[in-house]
């Protein structure tokens, strides 16, 4: 039984609260009662550091997850919708992703920045700076001088050590080695803040999916909002109209006509609003964004957030799961939701019973 947390939770896990549950749910996988799983927007949510007086949180946050899921990732959400299912390899990242970091350029980098430094220092002349761009070269000067450890490495998160300067087969260890420290939740928060200062790369590419349903959703609300003012205005006026003549004269007041053809035109309006709500990914549940959608133009309240595109997302993993953790709101918005109605727990202290007796 696959079991899939709420963010809030590993957080609040990792600040030491609801410990009495957080060792009931060891206890229930330690009994082969359920398997954790957790997927990449878990680690958008709670491991990517913004700034530096936050990263040893987010560490603390990415050790609660080992510890619980261990290497029980979700594909990336994309990926997941086209047929991929539960990777125990720890892989939440895009399919191909870590093909497509550029490690050579990582030691060539290196590579030229010792060359440069050296230079710098008078200790190498034009002659040696061709031959040190060749790994032999490389291996024999080294071998014969000695050189600092490579400074580009303080940029991805860890030294480089000499040898990749010159060692292939180093290189290749190497990158896997640099792989699974990225994709390590207790070492991610480490390598993108080095790398990229709290922007994570991946982070981007998720709100690139969420920004047009939100923009979508919002316009869709106020359309629908602004019909129904108008439908309410005219009916309005026509109330008063009536109010204002007796039964005898009302049927020939002359406004009385058209104020009944307004509003015919105001509902037929209504009805025929094209909300231009983008289709959910492909390959995702449509019926979860439709429910939203429904209860949104019902109460004529627009998404106020994008985390509330978010919850979507996280639940568009709801058929690989037996349960589901989520936060008030989203229970509240779902609860009517038929393929959710048994999966979803509204707070963290009902889960380990919810697992027990699923």
């Amino acid at each position: 039984m696959l079991v899939y947390l709420d963010s809030a939770d590993f957080i609040d896990f990792a600040d030491g609260k609801h410990q009495e549950t957080f060792d009931e749910l060891q206890e229930l996988k330690k009994d082969g009662k359920c398997t954790f799983v957790y997927s990449y927007l878990h680690v958008m949510e709670t491991l990517a550091p913004d700034a530096r007086e936050y990263l040893q949180d987010r560490q603390n946050v990415g050790r609660i997850i080992k510890k619980l899921c261990g290497q029980n990732a979700l594909p990336f959400l994309t990926d997941y919708l086209e047929g991929e299912s539960l990777r125990q390899d720890g892989l939440w990242a895009p399919l191909g992703f870590a093909d497509d970091l550029n490690f050579d350029n990582v030691f060539r980098e290196a590579k030229s920045e010792i060359i440069d430094q050296l230079q710098t220092e008078g200790r190498i002349n034009r002659y040696e700076r061709r031959r040190l761009k060749t790994d032999s070269g490389m291996k024999a000067w080294i071998s014969e001088n000695g050189v600092s450890t490579a400074k580009s490495g303080s940029n991805h998160g860890f030294d480089l050590p000499h040898n990749l300067l010159y060692d292939k087969a180093a290189r290749k260890a190497f990158k896997i080695e640099y792989e699974l420290r990225l994709f390590d939740p207790e070492r991610y928060s480490r390598i993108v803040f080095d790398l990229r200062h709290g922007d994570d790369p991946l982070r981007q590419l998720i709100k690139g999916l969420e920004r047009p349903m939100f923009d979508a959703m919002k316009r869709a609300v106020e359309t629908v909002k602004s019909s129904k003012e108008e439908l309410r205005r005219i009916e309005n006026e026509l109330t008063e109209l009536q109010s204002s003549a007796d039964s005898a004269s009302l049927e020939r007041h002359p406004d009385v006509d058209s104020q009944f053809s307004r509003i015919k035109s105001a509902k037929r309006k209504l009805s025929s609003i094209k909300l231009d709500i983008p289709p959910p990914l492909p390959g995702a549940d449509d019926g979860l964004l439709s429910h939203f959608v429904r209860i949104m133009l019902a109460g004529e309240t627009p998404p106020k957030a994008l985390s509330q595109i978010t919850d979507i997302f996280h639940l568009y993993y709801h058929p690989a799961c037996s349960l589901m953790r989520v936060d008030s709101r989203t229970f509240e918005a779902f609860k009517g939701y038929a393929p959710l109605k048994d999966k979803m727990v509204r707070t963290i202290a009902e889960l380990p019973e919810a697992v027990r007796t699923n």
